[in-house]
């Protein structure tokens, strides 16, 4: 009996440093079954996720990128990814969000392999290029929620490309990150006093993720309750929405808020913190294809405030598993925190239905044998 040979399968990623889709493409290079894919991962630019996969022994292939107007560049990336792709012999080519797909997926067209586009974001007619890449083939699309695949067959069409629902997963954070024992250490690193209420807010600094709003709603919040405490969690990245953590950091100077609102910086176990937080929040102002951030808290037991701009809606059962609010609203938003700092009970309620719905919905494992089950019917049709 012969045994079965793994298909190889190349991962590209756009950036190389973690956020919500690149956690998925990280999850998937780990887990997926051996047996049947041999995954590696194609980085268009440096960070420290290329040694986070070499670590974990994935080969990497890696071609800085300058802009997309540079079409000598890029016609020289994609010849150099048709070349990584013939010379390694993959099969399939599974490129993250537009900009992946527009490299990934030519390079696939040219060496004649299939190509799946996973489109992590949210449909625009304004976003020229998810535009460019709904024009390069792809014989499956997958989205991250039901209403961005809706938007993204409306926007851009499919290009005869089947279209696929595959929600994002995560494990369950361990008791053990969740411990009174580890709320003391973590509140202890982080300078918190150990009886603070702490709101966080986790996320990439750009004004579509609401961080502003969440500012001014904590006025409100810290004007009642003045032990509650805030943690934006993040920084910009990309090299993107320069200036904005300075315009963040001068409103919490104009509402006098410097005590209430820390800014934590990048960090790249979240989970490590979680055990010091009370209540997480997502005051996304754009419209979001999901919310990973949204799940990591909901796996450690945290209640989750988040506004309904499309993903955060398929995530959440307002009032179940978590609190939903209008977007751009930070009085909604403000009552919303208030209600759960003055309602422990409500707190811990929210937060068990939310690990328990992440279980049951959201889990790595699921998301993991989804993909498996789309990367099979794309190489054997």
């Amino acid at each position: 009996m012969t045994a079965m040979t793994a298909d190889k399968i190349l991962l590209v990623f756009p950036v190389g440093e973690r956020g919500g889709a690149e956690a998925v493409f990280c999850a998937l290079a780990e887990h997926l079954d051996r047996r049947r894919f041999q995954p590696m991962a194609w980085f268009l630019r440096s960070g420290s996720l290329i040694q986070e996969m070499r670590a974990k022994e994935i080969e990497v292939f890696l071609t800085p990128i300058t802009r997309l107007r540079d079409l000598a560049n890029v016609w020289r990336t994609v010849g150099a990814g048709r070349r990584f792709i013939l010379g390694e012999g993959i099969r399939l080519v599974v490129s993250s969000l537009g900009y992946g797909h527009v490299y990934g997926g030519l390079a696939a067209w040219r060496a004649g392999v299939e190509a799946i586009w996973w489109q992590h974001g949210m449909a625009s007619a304004g976003n020229w290029v998810d535009r460019l890449a709904a024009r390069i083939p792809a014989k499956l699309i997958i989205a991250s929620s039901h209403v961005a695949a809706r938007r993204h067959a409306r926007v851009y069409g499919t290009n005869g490309a089947r279209l696929e629902v595959i929600h994002p997963g995560v494990d369950l954070v361990p008791d053990r990150l969740l411990s009174a024992a580890h709320r003391r250490t973590v509140s202890e690193k982080l300078g918190l006093h150990p009886r603070a209420t702490v709101i966080a807010c986790v996320g990439r600094f750009q004004p579509g993720k609401g961080q502003a709003v969440l500012i001014r709603a904590a006025a409100e919040v810290c004007r009642r309750h003045p032990h509650v405490v805030f943690l934006l969690v993040g920084s910009e990245m990309y090299g993107l929405d320069r200036g904005y953590e300075r315009e963040l950091k001068r409103l919490v100077a104009a509402l006098n808020l410097q005590r209430n609102v820390l800014f934590t910086g990048f960090c790249r176990d979240v989970a490590a913190i979680w055990a010091a937080v009370d209540v997480v929040v997502h005051p996304a102002t754009a419209p979001e294809s999901f919310g990973v951030s949204i799940i990591e808290a909901m796996a450690a037991g945290k209640p989750v405030v988040a506004t309904d701009v499309g993903g955060p809606g398929e995530i959440i059962i307002h009032g179940e598993s978590g609190w939903l609010v209008e977007p751009d609203d930070e009085r909604a938003l403000s009552r919303a925190i208030l209600m759960l700092v003055e309602n422990p009970p409500l707190r811990q309620r929210l937060g068990r239905a939310a690990r328990q719905r992440v279980a049951a919905h959201f889990s790595r494992r699921a998301m993991v044998q989804r993909a498996e089950a789309a990367f099979r019917s794309v190489l054997e049709s």
